[in-house]
């Protein structure tokens, strides 16, 4: 979790990006596009490497399994963002995180 990484590696240590997202077999009118929540915690001191995730939405389980294999790696967030997200996936969403808790910007989803 993101308070025993904090609890580990110190706050001040750690950059957490984190973002709502809409899936896409969600495209029914009504929904809230801010239903979902993805989430990776990294040491910035150690490369970005992602020491922590958190996801929000369908096929959590299946995407929290391939996580698992590639944190035991020693996966960082570049090699995330070098990755070429599989269209249309609920996991691709990682692919493409940029906002940061600390930059304060609002991660709501628009339009």
């Amino acid at each position: 979790s993101e308070e025993k990484a904090i609890e580990v590696h110190r706050k001040e240590n750690l950059e957490v990006y984190h973002t709502f997202f809409w899936p896409l077999e969600w495209t029914v009118a009504g929904r809230d596009n801010n239903t979902c929540y993805a989430k990776i915690i990294c040491n910035k001191f150690d490369n970005d490497r992602v020491i922590g995730f958190h996801v929000l939405g369908p096929n959590a389980g299946e995407i929290t399994q391939g996580f698992a294999a590639a944190m035991k790696c020693g996966l960082t967030k570049q090699q995330l963002d070098d990755t070429i997200g599989i269209h249309p996936t609920c996991g691709e969403v990682f692919t493409t995180l940029e906002i940061t808790k600390s930059s304060g910007l609002d991660i709501t989803q628009k339009g």
